[in-house]
């Protein structure tokens, strides 16, 4: 792979005028873009600017978008983070820290690594407004019956832990596995 052809790539999807403009570029780049090269060097980059937070906060959502589109595939990862826009959008000062917490516990790998960010983030993820986070990606994903399944059981999991407590929702799921 010419590192000079992926720098490139990584430069302009990173620094694109709009999301619309990253999404050419990835269109345009897709191989190059969705490599484990271009992941590292996205962590570079991020090691790079580690004392500067825009630059940071910049590069690592572009970083996240790209492992979502490995993950789920460019259109879902897409329309995924124009529900976490529109969500913030209504609420931007408060709807991050929110928009966070219910894309980390969606995206958590395991079990155990959900009940610790539920744990942690519960002054978030037991409120009305994670709620209408849910309802937003549930609008949002409308017709795609895998990513609905995927945001309808989180949602439950967090009403169950509400409901049941956190520690017993968890214990009730290890058991059935």
């Amino acid at each position: 792979m010419d590192q000079q052809e992926l720098l490139n790539a990584v430069k302009a999807f990173v620094s694109a005028e709009d999301w619309d403009g990253s999404r050419r570029v990835l269109n345009e780049n897709r191989d190059l873009l969705l490599s484990d090269e271009a992941d590292a060097m996205l962590e570079a980059l991020l090691d790079e600017f580690v004392d500067q937070p825009q630059p940071t906060a910049l590069v690592r959502v572009h970083r996240d978008l790209l492992k979502r589109c490995r993950e789920i595939g460019v259109d879902a990862a897409f329309a995924e983070l124009q529900a976490i826009m529109k969500v913030q959008n209504q609420a931007p000062e408060v709807a991050e820290e929110y928009v966070n917490a219910v894309q980390a516990l969606i995206t958590a790998p395991t079990l155990p690594a959900k009940q610790t960010i539920i744990t942690e983030r519960q002054a978030l993820l037991f409120t009305d407004v994670a709620d209408k986070i849910f309802e937003a990606l549930l609008q949002q994903f409308e017709g795609q019956e895998q990513q609905l399944h995927l945001i309808r059981i989180h949602r439950d999991l967090v009403l169950q832990c509400r409901l049941n407590g956190i520690k017993s929702t968890f214990k009730k799921l290890q058991s059935l596995n």
